[in-house]
């Protein structure tokens, strides 16, 4: 109702609630990719030095779980090393989707949906190809996570498509 009111007052589409607090939302995950793709590049030698070095401590222990744990922290970032570069450059290009798919659908335009969509998924399967899923509890729910907020965030998404042209 308070939509259609706002249309007919002022000869355009007011922005639905929900899909300006999904915006918002985006623009802030934006930015942090954009930080954290950054700073991952920059550190991620010296992080293969403190994986070392915590696996020796915790050998020295000799907490059979802890070690487990660590070793396949310890392999994601030697993959993620490895494709440092291709990895950077696709998450700061989904990011750039992700971002320029919001503003679209702020704008209430409909395609900006399929920006952000691909924007989403190209980082969850590049994380597949470069470093693959996570083992162990931590890396199962660090995965999981990994696959179900971009999942929510183009499900939420695609519930405003209604309101967009």
């Amino acid at each position: 109702m308070e939509q259609t009111i706002d249309q007919n007052l002022t000869g355009k589409k007011s922005l639905p609630e929900m899909l300006k607090v999904l915006c918002i939302l985006t623009f802030i995950g934006c930015a942090f990719t954009f930080v954290s793709a950054v700073y991952n590049y920059a550190t991620i030698d010296k992080k293969i030095g403190e994986m070392e070095t915590q696996m020796q401590k915790a050998q020295e222990s000799g907490n059979a779980t802890v070690i487990g744990m660590l070793q396949d922290a310890e392999d994601a970032v030697i993959k993620a090393q490895q494709n440092k570069i291709p990895i950077f450059i696709i998450t700061i290009l989904s990011g750039i989707l992700c971002a320029v798919g919001a503003f679209m659908m702020w704008k209430l335009k409909k395609n900006g949906f399929f920006f952000y969509a691909i924007g989403e998924l190209v980082p969850t399967i590049y994380s597949l190809i470069f470093i693959g899923i996570g083992k162990g509890i931590f890396g199962i729910i660090t995965s999981v996570f990994g696959f179900v907020i971009p999942l929510v965030f183009i499900i939420l998404y695609a519930t405003q498509l209604k309101h967009m042209e």
